[in-house]
């Protein structure tokens, strides 16, 4: 478990992500990444050819993620 934290501490260090890097963030496929995009849900850097998304918004989900009350 600390060993998983500490990988992940490591990946928020970059400025930006591909599209299929943030989808690793949060374990999932890339399709996922392309519809929170297409719905407006995070923002993209676009400009230069790539989509790359900043490292702000994976901080943005994780902030306002709620948690699940079974």
């Amino acid at each position: 478990m600390e060993s998983q934290m500490k990988q992940q501490s490591g990946a928020i260090g970059k400025p930006t992500y591909t599209v299929a890097e943030f989808a690793g963030l949060f374990n999932r496929h890339k399709s996922w990444a392309y519809r929170q995009i297409y719905a407006g849900r995070i923002k993209v850097i676009s400009e230069f050819g790539v989509m790359m998304i900043p490292a702000s918004e994976a901080v943005k989900i994780v902030e306002t993620a709620e948690f699940y009350n079974c």
